[in-house]
């Protein structure tokens, strides 16, 4: 795969990417392994970790956790801190939805779309700065999302506008 970016545009970068197991996450990061950088994969899967460090090669590290475990990230970003000296990229990639009529989500499933695309990635990020790119001056943070401004049919809860439906 040929790439539009110079090669070895990100040499010596380490850049963090949630939800690295699949999708669009997979993508960013074997794109970013590609420029040169060092690629920490993180999402709740291993097996599916593997699989993408096993397509980038050399450049990619596996590390598992969910992102709504206050710990675990804080524990993600030591390790990366400590293993490569600061954080260049974080990708917030990771979340969750699921398709359903409003009235049919559940409290429990509304708070974990909330706890995985609102808390889980401001903890990423809180992370990432306050223990690298805040200290280092340096440091960009990528947010994987949709436009919630029109809605979209089954999404109610990542939209700003929600539709009951009516049977």
């Amino acid at each position: 795969m040929s790439s539009i970016f110079a090669p070895d545009l990100l040499a010596d970068r380490v850049c963090i990417v949630s939800g690295a197991g699949t999708g669009l996450g997979r993508a960013a990061a074997s794109e970013l392994a590609g420029l040169g950088a060092t690629v920490v994969l993180c999402g709740r899967r291993r097996d599916r970790l593997e699989d993408t460090a096993a397509r980038i090669g050399a450049r990619a590290s596996v590390h598992p956790l969910d992102i709504r475990d206050e710990d675990a990230v804080d524990a993600l970003m030591d390790e990366v801190v400590e293993r490569f000296g600061r954080i260049d990229v974080l990708v917030n990639n990771a979340g969750g939805q699921f398709m359903a009529p409003a009235e049919e989500v559940s409290p429990k499933g509304f708070r974990t779309v909330v706890e995985l695309n609102a808390q889980g990635t401001w903890q990423m990020t809180r992370a990432a700065a306050l223990k690298s790119m805040i200290p280092n001056r340096s440091g960009r943070v990528i947010n994987v999302t949709l436009s919630p401004h029109n809605g979209f049919p089954g999404l109610f809860h990542a939209a700003r506008r929600a539709r009951l439906s009516r049977t």
